[in-house]
């Protein structure tokens, strides 16, 4: 079979769980992230993430963010499922992509992920936030060079209804945090309390909780 991440063939995939679809060699390089903490202005928010975003975690997270692979969606989704704490009052909110980087690329990898993570829990999830139409490039640019994103939550009778549910922001990479705060923000002034995020990577060496 073929590795999703290096696509390079191996017969090591005989011995190994089909599902997998990922050669010895990348799945030896999963590294698992430990938890971390996001701050900003008065806002605090826990992060868990599924691996360090290098090897082969990075190779997937850009094949599904570049290049739509849904079985990189369904791989990532299925890792890190477990991360979200099980409460039958949650919900999964996926923080949108703005609508320029959607366009170009064909695909909301952060959705991909959440409805993918709501199948496997039987959580519902919830398109509480919207994206502004353009924000800067993020990737690769250092925390004071990046530009707050303008969420904002969707205002609706049924979505209001909500505010006392547990929220779990969805994303594909977490760096520098800048854009779960600004969705926490968002969240926060619509009046939803319990936030937390789960994503698939995270970019930087942090210290476990």
């Amino acid at each position: 079979m073929w590795c999703i991440a290096c696509g390079v063939f191996s017969a090591d995939f005989l011995k190994r769980s089909r599902r997998e679809s990922l050669c010895r060699a990348c799945s030896i390089s999963l590294r698992p992230a430990p938890d971390r903490v996001v701050v900003g202005g008065r806002h605090t928010l826990l992060v868990r993430s599924g691996f360090h975003h290098d090897g082969a975690a990075r190779r997937l997270v850009h094949l599904m963010k570049y290049q739509g692979s849904i079985k990189a969606a369904e791989l990532l989704s299925r890792r890190i499922a477990p991360l979200v704490s099980p409460n039958e009052r949650s919900l999964l909110v996926p923080i949108p992509r703005v609508w320029s980087r959607k366009w170009r690329y064909g695909v909301d990898q952060s959705g991909a992920l959440a409805r993918r993570v709501g199948r496997r829990l039987s959580l519902p999830v919830i398109d509480l936030l919207a994206a502004p139409a353009w924000s800067g490039r993020h990737a690769g640019q250092r925390r004071e060079s990046r530009q707050s994103v303008a969420f904002h939550v969707r205002s609706s009778a049924l979505q209001a209804a909500f505010t006392d549910r547990s929220v779990v922001l969805i994303d594909d990479v977490v760096t520098t945090g800048a854009t779960l705060i600004s969705a926490l923000e968002a969240l926060d002034r619509s009046g939803y309390r319990q936030v937390c995020a789960v994503t698939a990577t995270t970019s930087i060496e942090v210290t476990s909780l």
